[in-house]
């Protein structure tokens, strides 16, 4: 039998009693004034917010620790503890081993998951970080874009004003422009009454201004005297044709507008012929005017004939003016020269006469001009200051 002396007793290692060997060891503890237990640090398993380096030191710990070692050395100062945990080592082991072995493969595969996770981990914060490079470059990128497009809405905010500027400019221009053209607008059939305008401001005539159209026709189209309406002059207008007077009479309102002929003498009634819409300026009482006139051209036709009351050009000037029109513009296709020759000129003397002296024509011919209406004119003391291919413009010699 073999027996093992220590520390003072006795152990009889072919028949090991653990009972009797724990309470040798009590004895002995308890002789020698030591503590039952030795301090042992325990781990803290609760868990802690640590740091990245506080973590990655764990996972150095683990690597280092997983592989139990059965057979490590035990370390005391005291040869009794240091015997006893090698007995109780010894006869623990058969049980513990097992443990340690499944404790060995856990542990293993801890690591190798922490390995991998840590592979993961760096392989994260690397893609992580090349993101966040990529994200910086790419909000630079976004930042420079932006002021690039701020830049271009600043110069397009200055280039959308200067637009702006130089469509107010435009606009200035272009009323200035209207205004100016205004200036030389005619409504005449050959600038009539531009040139009525010249010879007044010429003459110095801007008081006391009336005037006499007589075979107006149309309010505007064509007309001598609408001009004159538009600078706020006033006057009579006459014509035959009924089917002019209602459009005269809406737009001119404040006119006089007389719907009848005017003839060498007042009369109660006459015939006048009223033309088809293509030739409605032609219409007449002269039905020999008008027969001449579908010589030329077989589109004119007669409508139809109607009665109209006809008064003579003295009777209007002394019924419709205070004083004698400044202007008479006379349209009464052909029979203009007897209606003259009713009037008497040396009580009413219109400054101005515009008067068709032309034969009608479907083209423009200066050789068809009525010479003896110029020489009654120059007769009764009347220049003829201007021919625009239709009219001529005569002005009272005793008055230049």
């Amino acid at each position: 039998m073999e027996n093992i002396n220590k520390e003072g007793f006795e152990i009889n290692v072919d028949n090991i009693n653990v009972e009797e060997i724990m309470n040798m060891i009590r004895k002995n503890i308890k002789e020698k004034g030591y503590k039952e237990h030795e301090s042992i640090n325990n781990f803290n398993f609760i868990s802690e917010n640590k740091g990245v380096n506080e973590i990655q030191e764990d996972f150095e710990t683990l690597h280092h620790l997983w592989n139990i070692n059965l057979e490590r050395e035990i370390k005391s100062k005291n040869k009794l503890f240091t015997f006893i945990k090698k007995i109780i080592r010894k006869l623990s082991r058969w049980y513990i081993k097992p443990i340690i072995e499944d404790q060995i493969i856990f542990n293993s595969i801890v690591v190798r998951t922490n390995s991998y996770l840590k592979s993961k981990l760096k392989e994260t914060k690397e893609q992580l970080s090349n993101n966040t490079k990529e994200m910086k470059k790419i909000l630079n990128e976004i930042k420079n874009e932006i002021k690039i497009v701020e830049n271009r809405l600043l110069d397009s905010e200055k280039n959308l004003k200067n637009v702006e500027d130089d469509l107010k400019n435009i606009e200035k221009e272009k009323i200035e422009i209207s205004e100016e053209l205004l200036k030389y607008e005619s409504y005449s059939q050959c600038g009539e009454d531009k040139i009525i305008d010249f010879i007044l401001s010429y003459l110095g005539e801007n008081k006391g201004l009336s005037y006499l159209d007589i075979g107006c026709n149309n309010y505007k189209k064509l007309n001598n005297t609408y001009n004159l309406y538009k600078k706020g002059i006033r006057g009579v207008l006459v014509d035959a044709n009924p089917v002019f007077i209602e459009d005269i009479r809406k737009y001119r309102p404040e006119d006089t507008v007389l719907n009848c002929g005017i003839g060498l003498k007042n009369s109660q009634e006459m015939k006048f012929y009223v033309l088809n819409p293509e030739a409605d300026g032609l219409s007449s009482f002269n039905l020999e005017s008008i027969k001449e006139a579908q010589k030329q051209n077989p589109y004119i036709k007669i409508e139809k004939e109607i009665k109209v009351p006809v008064h003579s050009l003295d009777h209007i000037y002394k019924e419709y003016f205070a004083t004698v029109p400044t202007i008479v513009s006379m349209d009464v296709e052909g029979i203009e020269l007897d209606i003259l020759k009713s009037s008497d000129f040396e009580k009413y003397r219109p400054l101005i006469f515009i008067i068709e002296t032309i034969e009608y024509s479907p083209r423009i011919s200066l050789t068809n001009k009525e010479q003896n209406i110029i020489d009654f004119m120059k007769e009764k003391d009347y220049v003829e200051y201007a021919f625009t291919g239709v009219n001529s413009i005569f002005v009272d010699k005793r008055r230049i």
